[in-house]
């Protein structure tokens, strides 16, 4: 059994504000910088950052962009990608600034393009330590962060919430990131707030910041005790990831109570 401190720094200031920058090498967004994307786009008009890094894609049908932000091919939700850069400026093609996103430059080991930030999340280092052992193979388990709008920007909260907080889960004795699949039960829908996500989340938001306190070993994979705290009060439950196969999966086995 090994003791975790906390994943996540504390987001949740007691007025409600927040000061998480969850992508350091992302300048802070300014709104006079989103461009509407409906309007036609000259080839090479959008200049780039360098970044280097490594994501999970997620959505249903994920378009892989040409310069000229053509489709030319499209890659499947899991894949993972190499970041190479993101656009200087946000693109948003509505009028709800929810919508707003970067493009991201990656590479695979076939193909190489531009995609919509909003369908990758960088893999970002933990400040605390969450690597384990199971029969032999090292793990670590790692947040994520999207290239659109969360849940603050520099001006504050935002109130968005098109957005998830996946963690993924990795065998570094290869080196392979894998998203965690959960079976879905009474007590996930209660403890994930969102509607039908497929992946295991902590919550690092305005409402709720979820900390792994203990990693425990089973026959099948581990049992994380999680705590979450909220703006007033908090809970703590129960998450087993199974980890026999190369496909893992996480079952909420509780959720406690709210104290004060």
């Amino acid at each position: 059994m090994k003791r975790l401190l906390y994943i996540f720094p504390i987001l949740m200031a007691s007025c409600g504000q927040t000061t998480n920058e969850p992508q350091k090498q992302i300048s802070a967004i300014n709104k006079e910088q989103i461009k509407a994307s409906e309007r036609p786009l000259e080839k090479n008009t959008i200049t780039f950052q360098e970044l280097n890094g490594r994501a999970v894609l997620i959505g249903e049908k994920i378009n892989v962009l040409n310069d000229e932000l053509k489709a030319i091919t499209t890659l499947n939700e899991s894949s993972i990608v190499d970041l190479t850069g993101f656009s200087d400026s946000l693109y948003q093609k509505t009028d709800d600034y929810c919508e707003a996103f970067r493009y991201v430059k990656i590479n695979t080991d076939t193909q190489k393009g531009i995609v919509d930030g909003r369908n990758v999340y960088q893999l970002t280092e933990s400040q605390q330590d969450t690597s384990f052992f199971y029969k032999d193979k090292n793990f670590e388990i790692k947040t994520t962060s999207f290239f659109g709008i969360g849940f603050d920007d520099d001006e504050g909260l935002t109130f968005c919430s098109k957005y998830y907080e996946p963690v993924v889960i990795i065998n570094k004795d290869i080196n392979q990131p894998s998203l965690i699949e959960i079976i879905e039960n009474d007590i996930s829908k209660k403890a994930s707030w969102k509607d039908n996500f497929r992946y295991l989340e902590l919550m690092a938001n305005d409402g709720a910041l979820d900390k792994i306190e203990k990693i425990e070993q089973t026959q099948s994979g581990i049992i994380l005790t999680i705590k979450r705290e909220f703006q007033e009060g908090w809970n703590e439950y129960q998450v087993e990831i199974k980890l026999i196969e190369e496909r893992y999966q996480a079952e909420y086995l509780n959720y406690g109570e709210i104290k004060y």
